[in-house]
C-alpha cells in the first residue's frame, strides 16, 4: 500500500465522515486531513519536523533532534500529556514509534481536532496549502472507500469554520469543548438514529 493510501486509510477509520468549512469552502474532513497531511509529511508517517531551536516551542521534549512526529505533525511539547497517556511512556521516542504507526497517528490528530478544530491546522488552512493535495488526498479516500467517495456512508454535516487557534498542531492544547458535528443515519424509510460526535470523547 502507498504511503498516500495507508494515510487514507487510517482517515477513513477514524475521522468522522462530515463536511467542514475552510475558508476556500466546504469539504469532507476526511479527505481534508489527508491533504493536510501530504502538506504536512508528504504522508510519510515516520515524518519527523520542527528541528530543535526552530520555534518557540521547538523545545524538549524531543526525539534524535525533531519535536513533531507522525503524519499531521504531532507536536511533543503540546501534547506531551496526552503522549503520555496513549503510549505509557515518558519517552519522546516511544511516542514517536507509536505515531508511526497510521492508526495512532490518525488517533492523535482526531484528538488535537476534538480539542482545538481546524484551528490547530490553521498554517496549512488559512493559506490554503492543503489545495494543492486535495485531487489527490479525494482518490485516495475514494480508493480506500470501495471506490465509494467520501460522503457515500452518511450524509454531511456541517461544523464551524476554522478560525483562531495557534495556526498548526504544535499550538498548546486548548480548554475549549471543540467542534461537535451531528451525522443522522437513515436505516430504511422509518427509522431515523442521531449520533453525535461530541469534542470532548477521549480516545
Amino acid at each position: 500500500m502507498s504511503h498516500i493510501h495507508a494515510c487514507a486509510l487510517a482517515a477513513v477509520q477514524t475521522f468522522p465522515n462530515v463536511t467542514v468549512h475552510t475558508p476556500q469552502g466546504p469539504v469532507n474532513l476526511r479527505v481534508l486531513m489527508v491533504a493536510i497531511a501530504g502538506n504536512e509529511s508528504s504522508w510519510v508517517a515516520t515524518a519527523a519536523g520542527d528541528a530543535l531551536g526552530t520555534c518557540s516551542t521547538c523545545i524538549y521534549p524531543d526525539c534524535r533532534g525533531y519535536t513533531s512526529y507522525g503524519y499531521w505533525q504531532v507536536h511533543f511539547y503540546a501534547w506531551q500529556s496526552y503522549l503520555t497517556q496513549v503510549t505509557g511512556s515518558t519517552k519522546p521516542c516511544d511516542w514517536a514509534s507509536w505515531l508511526a504507526i497510521p492508526l495512532n497517528s490518525a488517533k492523535a490528530a482526531l484528538h488535537i481536532y476534538q480539542t482545538q478544530g481546524l484551528s490547530a491546522w490553521n498554517a496549512d488552512i488559512q493559506g490554503g496549502a492543503w489545495l494543492r493535495y486535495k485531487a489527490q488526498a479525494e482518490a485516495a479516500v475514494k480508493a480506500v472507500s470501495g471506490g465509494q467517495g467520501a460522503s457515500a456512508s452518511t450524509p454531511p454535516a456541517t461544523t464551524a469554520p476554522a478560525s483562531g487557534g495557534s495556526g498548526t498542531s504544535s499550538g498548546s492544547p486548548a480548554p475549549s469543548s471543540g467542534p461537535s458535528a451531528t451525522v443522522l443515519l437513515v436505516a430504511g424509510a422509518a427509522a431515523v438514529a442521531a449520533l453525535v460526535w461530541g469534542a470532548s470523547t477521549l480516545l
